[in-house]
Formats: structure tokens, sequence, C-alpha cells
């Protein structure tokens, strides 16, 4: 676009915006205000409609519920205490006789420290961990196959412990670096 365009298309972008510059706005026929007061006239004044009347009894019935709910929270009993003594007596120690040689069956506990056998837990999966930690992977149980049958007429070799140590470390193998 040349330079002698430019200026043509600008004139001419001036002479509108100026023509439009000059006009004023024409008075409304309306008048806002009346329109408002006639509007709050017409909303006071027509009935309720069922829908309204159904919001209001809903809120009111909600209300009342939880206002009963309150008093009903209020006079509730005091919760009772039930207190119940019981006795639990250590049986007497079994005495045996004592064995001719002075041989000390179990250290004290703070001697024993950690080179003692660790203490089998509750749950089974307490058991399995310090059977782990007592005799490595050898004290595992030997797992059930896992393997899919693929093939009915064909049935997959049973996992022995030895392939399933094999496994197990392949698992826990970090790989090569990256």
């Amino acid at each position: 676009m040349s330079h002698e365009q430019h200026n043509a298309v600008d004139l001419e972008l001036n002479a509108i915006e100026h023509a439009l510059g000059s006009l004023t706005p024409s008075r409304s026929r309306l008048d806002r205000d009346q329109l408002m007061f006639r509007a709050g006239q017409a909303a006071t004044a027509r009935p309720a409609s069922a829908g309204r009347r159904l919001w209001i009894a809903v809120a009111a019935g909600t209300g009342l519920i939880a206002l009963g709910e309150a008093a009903l929270l209020a006079h509730r009993p005091a919760p009772q205490i039930i207190e119940k003594v019981i006795v639990v007596r250590d049986r007497e120690p079994v005495v045996r006789d004592a064995p001719t040689d002075p041989v000390v069956t179990q250290a004290p506990a703070a001697i024993r420290g950690f080179g003692a056998a660790p203490s089998f837990g509750s749950t089974a999966y307490e058991r399995l961990t310090s059977q782990v930690f007592r005799y490595g992977l050898d004290g595992l149980p030997t797992p059930p196959s896992t393997r899919a049958n693929l093939d009915a007429h064909k049935p997959s070799p049973p996992l022995t412990r030895q392939l399933w140590q094999e496994e197990l470390l392949k698992t826990l193998e970090p790989g090569a670096p990256s």
C-alpha cells in the first residue's frame, strides 16, 4: 500500500469519525423510574404460585425437624458409666526339678540384645517376616503355582522353591545402569 492511499483511507475514517461525533442521542420516550415502579407493583400484587408455596412448606418442614432434633438432644439422659472390676491373678509358676548342672537356659533380656531369636508375631505377616529374617529365603514356605494353564491337555510344571527364588531375585534385581 502506498503512502498516498494510506492518507486517503485516514482522511475518510476521520470524516466518518467527525460525522458520528456530531450526533446527539435522542431522548427516550420511556420513563425508567415509572417502569421500575410498575414492575415492583406487579411483583407484589400477584398471588403466590404453587411452586413458591411448595418451597415455603419445605423450608418450614425442615425447620421444624431441626427444632425437634435440637429439643431431643437437649433433653436426652446423660450417658451412664458402668464400672466393673475384674481381678486377674497370675498363675503360680510351675516348680520343676532343678537340673544338677548349673546351666543357664536363657540369658537375661538386657544381655540377649539383638543376638537372640526374634519373637514370632501374632499375625501371619509378622510370623513370615520374622521367619525370613531368621532363615533367609530358605525360610519361605513353598508358594502355590501361579502360572495359568494355557493348554488344558498339557499341565505346566510345578514351581519349585529354586525357580521361585530365582524369579524373586530377578524381580528385585535393579538392572543395568541406564
